[in-house]
């Protein structure tokens, strides 16, 4: 996906509940491991 122009490619990425079929936290941000690093932490803060 991408916001704007290709240049400006954006992740949405989620952690999806397999039993409940829902998604439990969802994070939009640049493709890097600081996206990836906040939708761990919003899974940790969300317990």
């Amino acid at each position: 996906m991408f916001v704007e122009n290709r240049k400006n490619k954006v992740w949405l990425i989620y952690a999806y509940h397999a039993k409940t079929s829902e998604i439990v936290a969802f994070v939009w941000g640049k493709r890097d491991l600081r996206t990836a690093l906040a939708l761990k932490r919003r899974l940790k803060n969300s317990k």
